[in-house]
């Protein structure tokens, strides 16, 4: 008796060390500073130079590359569509890594598409998060997994795991044949496609940008890197990596981010390093906007040292999580102050991530303007310098604001005490969102 006795206070003891180190853990995540990401060394390249490119792929250590075709597309019946085709029309592999994949009709219609596919002797691999795919249980894919195909989760709950539990990948990638890639913001769910699934009873507005070239072997690779994680097996052939027939003639580089212990993140630096030279325009359209002090100061110094114009695009009021939208507002005051114009998206969830310099950058990808994405999650994005394809993007972004309300600095200053209250209470979260 007195044995089993001890052996309870032993495993109390235990349990209770075990609370106290991981209440550590999350208050370290909650309150360690982020790198200040100044920038040393003197002056930089022009912006839109060959040798500013080599510039960014040594520093980023993202290999040189190029898109033979860029092509941008809007709304969930045209990428989810276009996805299906690229999908249909597979001869050897279909690599699929989704932060969101919610059963539904649109989850349906691409699990069958990618069975049909495996049933025909094509490679199928499926990556989905384990947090953000959270409703989605294998039985859900047993039509893929029947025909041949596989799947795994990203970082599940296991005592191998813990420790980087909070550590999600956030990619919405999928490649076809190592031959034609698709990359962006949409995960697999209904509510991008059918409007009235969401509080603003309207689709989700989002993008998702298709490229052919050898840059699709920069979303392979971050496919393959990932899927080592979660089935052990490193994916490195030919098969997966084929010879772009033709290499592409935009200048393209695909940044993979997997944050250091240190919280740094290749993603942060590319925004840093663009906005750092920008000397005409900045154009941010991100669903979670909660920048940094390092990129509040790049961006204000942006403003009133060089005259660059800032417009950054959000969600407006019914879009985003009550204390996300919180934290996003209590960062506007700095920015507007400077001369920055922030507009709130109205007819629906704004979850498109882009970002366009001076007319000749664009970047598009899975990252967030917060510090999820730019210290935490993996993360993908493709960086093109090319004036037709920012010219794309700027368009769009005339389009998106035609909907959206300006946000006036009066107004924000004037918000009510209780508006401030909630915002101070959000900033306790603010790391982890």
């Amino acid at each position: 008796m007195a044995q089993s006795a001890l052996s309870m206070d032993v495993l109390f003891a235990l349990a209770v060390a075990a609370i106290v180190l991981e209440a550590g853990r999350l208050l370290v995540a909650l309150t360690r500073p982020t790198p200040r990401y100044d920038l040393e060394g003197g002056r930089f390249p022009p912006i839109d130079s060959a040798d500013y490119f080599d510039r960014l792929a040594a520093v980023l250590d993202a290999p040189a590359s190029a898109c033979r075709e860029f092509e941008p597309l809007y709304g969930g019946e045209r990428f989810y569509g276009q996805a299906l085709e690229d999908i249909a029309r597979a001869r050897s592999s279909i690599h699929l890594t989704a932060y969101i994949y919610t059963p539904g009709k649109v989850a349906t219609r691409f699990t069958q598409a990618m069975a049909e596919r495996a049933r025909a002797g094509v490679e199928v691999r499926v990556l989905l998060d384990a947090f953000g795919s959270l409703t989605t249980r294998k039985k859900d894919l047993d039509e893929l997994i029947r025909a041949g195909g596989r799947v795994e989760w990203y970082h599940p709950l296991r005592w191998h795991t813990w420790p980087r539990i909070n550590n999600r990948t956030h990619l919405e990638v999928l490649v076809v044949d190592g031959e034609v890639g698709l990359v962006g913001g949409p995960g697999i769910a209904d509510y991008w496609l059918e409007p009235g699934g969401t509080r603003t009873g309207a689709a989700w507005r989002d993008s998702m940008f298709r490229i052919t070239g050898d840059a699709v072997a920069g979303l392979q690779a971050a496919f393959a890197e990932n899927w080592l994680e979660a089935d052990g097996r490193l994916l490195a052939g030919d098969a997966y990596f084929p010879p772009a027939e033709e290499p592409g003639r935009s200048p393209t580089l695909v940044v993979n981010t997997s944050p250091t212990r240190g919280g740094s993140a290749r993603a942060r630096m590319l925004f840093q390093l663009l906005i750092h030279v920008a000397r005409e325009r900045i154009e941010v359209t991100t669903p979670y906007f909660l920048p940094d002090a390092a990129a509040r100061r790049e961006l204000v110094r942006a403003i009133r040292e060089r005259g660059v114009e800032v417009r950054i695009l959000v969600p407006g009021r019914h879009s985003v999580p009550f204390f996300t939208r919180r934290c996003s507002r209590r960062r506007y005051g700095e920015l507007l102050e400077a001369g920055a114009r922030i507009y709130e998206y109205q007819p629906a969830m704004m979850h498109a991530k882009t970002l366009v310099v001076d007319g000749c950058w664009a970047v598009v990808g899975s990252t967030n303007f917060d510090p999820r994405s730019f210290g935490i999650n993996d993360e993908l994005n493709v960086a093109v310098l090319d004036r037709t394809v920012a010219k794309q993007l700027h368009e769009h972004f005339e389009l998106d604001l035609q909907t959206s309300e300006a946000i006036d600095y009066e107004h924000w200053r004037r918000r009510p005490p209780w508006e401030r209250a909630t915002e101070l209470f959000s900033a306790i979260f603010e790391r982890q969102q």
